[in-house]
């Protein structure tokens, strides 16, 4: 294992507690689109990334959108936290609970299902299928998806006890969903349980939390978050009735032969206060953190982060998520003009992450650790 790095992080940032004014929010819309993105160096389409000075081998992420990504290893393939629909959500979800999906769309996550993965029936052979928590923009297209044979019958989904209610009462059989993981979930107590998907993949499911989605006058907000509606499978009722659940992060090991790891991954689906998330301290000995799928949404609500998750992490590389409008703007649309999300000042996230990086490669003793920031619908190869 490489030496760790040394540098002292300046963890001097709150999070914000004015009220978001409706002029703010219009200011944010305007200031974080396309030209903003392309100055962040915003990726799309194809691009290749080396980890390493002498890479031999590679992997390959193809990011959906919001925490959603394609992960593929030879002929495995992991599915985490599908979602398409974006604004769909406003005129379908709170009127129906039978998900329409438009023709675009459609043909939209036709062409995603088939540059991420080759195919996009029950041929492409998901392995596995990843949910961080139970709200609409990490779960809500499952049974679209699943009803329509973008999944294949045998896919192994993990998710919260909330998750698993919300599936099953939507039409996803029980037998493909593993129950009762926050049982057998790491935590700052336990080292957790490893899911076994097949003999070249692994899942630790983390304990973590989500952060408050606003914050008025500092009083934390959250929606969806009462957890008696875990008791029950939910299905449709009006008005919705949903429950985050329990939030979890993910350890994804991609194995060799031997049954060591080849590649190891770290994906978040929501900020969280430390050290929630956090992945045991004895498995980071084992094998360093090769790829970090850090969500940037709702960073400013939590204190210090992301800075002391990297820290403790020490990925040696960082792909940036759930950063782009997906409420106020389409799937295809981001896909033309990519916005940030309107609600949290991406100037300031960027601002402190550029210095984090700087502070991090600065007190190396190893290989810099560097971010890849990709729009929607980006297939990023990696080579390490």
């Amino acid at each position: 294992m490489k030496t760790r790095h040394n540098f002292t992080l300046k963890l001097k940032h709150k999070p914000l507690s004015a009220t978001v004014t409706t002029g703010f929010v219009l200011l944010f819309c305007a200031c974080q689109g396309p030209r903003f993105m392309k100055r962040q160096g915003i990726v799309q389409q194809s691009v290749t990334v080396e980890i390493g000075q002498h890479p031999k081998d590679s992997i390959t992420v193809h990011y959906i959108g919001c925490a959603g990504f394609f992960i593929t290893k030879g002929d495995n393939t992991i599915l985490i936290d599908p979602y398409f629909s974006y604004k769909a959500f406003f005129r379908t979800r709170l009127i129906s609970e039978k998900h329409f999906i438009s023709s675009r769309l459609s043909n939209a996550i036709d062409s995603t299902f088939t540059r991420a993965i080759g195919k996009k029936n029950d041929d492409a052979a998901v392995d596995a299928l990843l949910i961080g928590h139970s709200h609409l923009d990490h779960l809500g297209d499952v049974p679209y998806l699943y009803n329509h044979h973008y999944l294949n019958s045998k896919v192994k989904v993990i998710g919260s006890t909330t998750t698993g209610q919300y599936l099953r009462g939507n039409g996803i059989t029980a037998a493909n969903i593993i129950d009762n993981i926050e049982a057998s979930a790491a935590s700052g107590q336990s080292n957790g349980r490893w899911v076994s998907i097949n003999k070249n993949i692994r899942i630790l499911p983390i304990l973590s939390e989500h952060a408050p989605h606003a914050r008025f006058f500092g009083i934390n907000i959250s929606l969806a978050s009462d957890k008696e509606r875990e008791k029950r499978d939910i299905k449709y009722r009006f008005p919705p009735r949903y429950g985050t659940g329990q939030t979890l992060s993910y350890l994804i090991d991609f194995l060799n032969d031997d049954s060591s790891v080849n590649f190891r991954i770290y994906h978040s689906s929501a900020g969280a206060n430390s050290p929630y998330g956090f992945p045991p301290a004895e498995e980071l000995t084992k094998h360093r953190i090769d790829l970090e799928i850090l969500c940037a949404a709702s960073f400013n609500q939590v204190d210090y982060y992301p800075e002391e998750l990297v820290s403790r992490l020490n990925p040696r590389h960082i792909l940036l998520s759930h950063w782009e409008d997906f409420t106020f703007r389409s799937y295809t649309r981001i896909k033309e003009h990519p916005h940030a999300n309107p609600f949290y000042n991406y100037r300031n996230f960027f601002s402190r992450f550029n210095q984090l990086m700087y502070e991090i490669n600065t007190g190396s003793t190893g290989d810099e650790i560097n971010y890849t920031l990709p729009n929607v619908d980006t297939r990023i190869m990696f080579y390490y």
